[in-house]
């Protein structure tokens, strides 16, 4: 695995664009078509999008960070007890 902390945000803005175009498509809005095709004409460089730039670690393989990440999320369980509603062993089947 390799780290990037580069995107190209012209890469982006469009992949996001045809990305939110392509689900409402699929919603059969009335007349979303021609609005689709007005979006693609008029906004050449895609939607806007937010997006902050990664700031630059001291250190990429800081252990301290690493190990604070495996230890948050493997200390706990995926789900709280208190939302099992109910647990059935011969189905091995939980319910919630």
């Amino acid at each position: 695995m390799k780290n990037f902390s580069f995107i190209s945000y012209k890469k982006l803005r469009k992949t996001w664009m045809y990305q939110v175009l392509d689900l409402l498509s699929k919603q059969k809005l009335k007349h979303f078509r021609y609005l689709k095709q007005r979006f693609y004409n008029e906004l050449v460089n895609g939607f806007y999008v937010y997006a902050k730039k990664k700031e630059k670690d001291n250190d990429d393989n800081n252990v301290d960070d690493c190990v604070n990440y495996i230890t948050r999320y493997t200390s706990r369980p995926p789900m709280a007890e208190n939302r099992i509603i109910k647990y059935e062993d011969d189905k091995k089947m939980i319910r919630w």
